[in-house]
């Protein structure tokens, strides 16, 4: 019987973190921690700074102010740190091995030890066939995967990727899952940006959601639902009406009042609400019957995290 449960240690941690370029604010006071052994999904709308936070805590860009401490086996500035940018950073007219050379001695490696490390990473990402092969040659999910296999050769504690599923097919996408998973069972922190929140629900231990310079929520699916008021998705299909462009506005009103999030569908002929809870339903019942408007609620169910995320982008 295990009495206590071991706690997970924060390898790098954020503290009221801001950056800004001239007038232009970007992070305004972000807090975030990594832990070992957990693969963290930052996601939001797009220019909301999540390229940006990333590069801080690689070193590329200087904060404005805050903290950032990275730590290791409780010793402060000793966590080093990957970092996989969503553009391709080898040298296209040499082989992988060449690349991995190159990459192993810049992060103080010796070729030696390089090549006998990004062949390992090369078997776990099925390229060792492609050590040889000049990167130009390869295609997008190679080139991601002879990225990440540079990135690591130092073996980092914490692996920051931006972007990385992005243009991959699903085998692609399924394999550098598996090889985050690995990555998470050998106690390393991973905190990667998406816009694929179905697979980063499924796969990842947490999601923070960042929004105009802020984490405005971090944890599963379960919490981002319900401190976004998200749990109940409704989708009505409306029969009988011939100007949508009245009842639309009342619609909105009702909505704006209790807390529901109104999609409207391009053919106005289906009309979806998400809510806190199913007792708000009859509001917006009571509403169309009294402008006797027909209609069918044609799904009833918990939001995706995609439908969800509609609120974050639209407020």
């Amino acid at each position: 019987m295990v009495l206590f449960k071991k706690k997970r240690r924060s390898l790098l941690e954020i503290k009221k973190l801001r950056f800004g370029y001239k007038e232009r604010s970007v992070l305004k006071g972000v807090d975030l921690s990594i832990k070992a052994g957990r693969i963290l999904a930052l996601v939001g709308p797009s220019g909301s700074g999540k390229s940006t936070l990333l590069k801080i805590m690689a070193g590329e860009l200087r904060k404005s102010e805050g903290r950032i401490i990275r730590k290791r086996k409780g010793l402060i500035s000793h966590a080093k740190i990957a970092y996989v940018p969503q553009e391709i950073a080898l040298l296209p007219n040499l082989t992988l091995e060449e690349n991995i050379i190159i990459f192993g001695n810049i992060f103080g490696v010796s070729s030696k030890k390089a090549i006998m490390k990004g062949r390992k990473l090369a078997s776990s990402l099925e390229m060792e066939d492609r050590l040889n092969g000049k990167v130009s040659t390869f295609s997008g999910g190679q080139k991601v995967r002879a990225n990440i296999i540079c990135s690591l050769l130092h073996d980092p504690d914490i692996l920051l990727l931006d972007e990385p599923f992005t243009g991959l097919d699903f085998g692609n996408r399924m394999l550098l899952w598996k090889f985050l998973m690995g990555l998470k069972r050998a106690r390393k922190a991973v905190l990667l940006t998406t816009h694929n929140l179905e697979e980063a629900g499924k796969f990842c231990d947490e999601i923070a959601i960042l929004k105009d310079g802020k984490i405005i929520v971090r944890g599963d699916e379960d919490r981002i639902r319900r401190v976004l008021k998200a749990r109940i998705w409704v989708e009505m299909e409306i029969k009988n009406v011939s100007n949508m462009s009245k009842l639309i506005p009342k619609i909105k009103k009702i909505c704006e009042k209790n807390e529901i999030f109104l999609v409207e569908y391009p053919t106005l002929k289906r009309l979806a609400f998400m809510m806190e809870n199913e007792e708000k339903i009859s509001l917006i019942e009571a509403l169309l019957r009294k402008d006797g408007v027909r209609f069918k609620v044609v799904e009833l169910k918990t939001p995706t995290l995609d439908e969800t995320f509609l609120k974050v982008s639209a407020a």
